[in-house]
C-alpha cells in the first residue's frame, strides 16, 4: 500500500507549478548598443519557480512502483523540467539569439513537447496501476489531445524552423484570421492536462489508498 499523501502533493505541485508557468506578469528593461537590444525580464510569477515545483512533482510521482516503462518515462520527463528551467532562466535575458542558441531553444521545445506526451501517457499507466479508472479515461482523452493537437502540428513547426535555421531561409508565414482559431484549439490540451492533473488529485482523495491491483484485474493499456 502507497501513502497518497505523497501522490496528492506531487499533483498540488504540478498543478500549480503549470499555472505559474502559464500565467505572465512581467516587466522589462532594455538598451541599445550599437544597435544591438539587450536587456533583463522580470517575471512577477516566475517560470522558474514553477519549472521547479513541477520537476518535485515529477520526482514524488516518480517514486511510485507502476513498471519499467514508466520509470523510463519519468527520468526522461525528470530530465525535461531541467531542460525547462534552464530555458526560463535563460527568459529572464533579453539579446539577440545566434543561431546556435535558436536551435537550441527549439530543441528545448520539442523536449518539452515529448515530455508533455510522455507525461499523460505514464499518468495513465500510473492509474491503470493504482485502480483509478476515472483518472484514467480522463488522462487517456488528454494523451489523446495531446498527440493530435500539440505534438504533430507544433513537432512539424518545429522541423520547418530547425530547417529554416539550418539553411538560413525564411520559415515565417502568416495565418492572418487563422490564427485565433488554431489558439483556440492549441488551449484544449493545456486546458485538459489540468483537469486531469485535478481529476486524478480528487479520485486518490476520495480513495484514502493506493494500492496496486493485481495482474489482469485492472485492464492497463498504454
Amino acid at each position: 500500500m502507497k501513502n497518497p499523501t505523497a501522490a496528492i502533493s506531487a499533483l498540488r505541485f504540478i498543478f500549480w507549478g503549470g499555472l505559474l508557468c502559464l500565467l505572465d506578469i512581467h516587466f522589462t528593461q532594455t538598451s541599445s548598443y550599437n544597435g544591438v537590444e539587450s536587456g533583463f525580464r522580470f517575471d512577477l510569477l516566475n517560470d522558474v519557480f514553477g519549472m521547479i515545483l513541477i520537476w518535485l512533482g515529477v520526482l514524488g510521482l516518480s517514486r511510485f512502483e507502476v513498471n519499467a516503462s514508466y520509470a523510463k518515462e519519468m527520468s526522461f520527463i525528470k530530465m525535461a523540467c531541467l531542460v525547462g528551467t534552464i530555458v526560463a532562466v535563460d527568459g529572464h535575458f533579453l539579446y539577440e539569439d545566434p543561431t546556435l542558441i535558436a536551435l537550441l531553444r527549439v530543441a528545448a521545445g520539442m523536449v518539452t513537447l515529448a515530455a508533455t506526451f510522455l507525461f499523460c501517457v505514464s499518468m495513465k499507466r500510473f492509474a491503470d496501476t493504482y485502480g483509478l479508472p476515472t483518472s484514467s479515461r480522463s488522462w487517456k482523452t488528454t494523451r489523446n489531445l495531446v498527440l493530435v493537437l500539440w505534438v504533430a502540428p507544433v513537432g512539424l513547426s518545429h522541423t520547418i524552423s530547425i530547417l529554416g535555421l539550418v539553411t538560413g531561409s525564411d520559415t515565417a508565414f502568416n495565418l492572418g484570421l487563422l490564427a485565433l482559431p488554431i489558439l483556440l484549439m492549441m488551449l484544449v490540451p493545456l486546458v485538459h492536462i489540468f483537469i486531469s492533473t485535478s481529476r486524478m488529485k480528487n479520485e486518490i482523495e476520495s480513495g484514502g489508498h493506493l494500492m496496486p491491483l493485481a495482474a489482469g484485474k485492472y485492464p492497463a493499456k498504454p
